[in-house]
């Protein structure tokens, strides 16, 4: 696993790995309500296809600022805009706080609607994006 990260500190470098970043990014959106993590998993043509297009998930460093592209699934009945706006400020202020690093933006992509009793979902286009000036 490629290291996501790197700061110069007086004593030496400090390096993180995409799956600490994505662990941070996974426990800090599952802590808002009504929210799941996708990470993309199933079967079926859709997830042929993402293992050929680049995935959604993604976390980039430039300059020293994280970004950060994930996607989610919302309970049905949800209001999606405030949703996502809580996912972003979450998943923001997490990495900031464990790692120190900079956050850029968040990229968050609404993949699909769940029930609170059944994990089947409807396909959504919704995308929010926090950028921090």
């Amino acid at each position: 696993m490629g290291t996501n990260s790197a700061e110069q500190h007086v004593l030496g470098n400090l390096k993180l790995s995409d799956h600490v970043v994505e662990t941070i990014v996974k426990t800090a959106t599952n802590e808002i309500k009504n929210v799941m993590y996708d990470a993309g998993s199933g079967f079926g043509l859709r997830n042929m296809l993402d293992d050929l297009l680049p995935r959604s998930q993604k976390i980039t460093v430039n300059e020293g600022a994280i970004s950060v592209n994930l996607r989610v699934k919302v309970l049905a009945a949800t209001n999606l805009n405030d949703s996502a706006k809580k996912v972003q400020e979450n998943v923001k202020n997490a990495i900031q706080n464990i790692t120190g690093f900079f956050v850029s933006k968040v990229n968050v992509t609404i993949s699909g609607t769940y029930n609170s009793n059944a994990t089947e979902t409807k396909e959504d286009d919704t995308k929010n994006t926090l950028q921090n000036e």
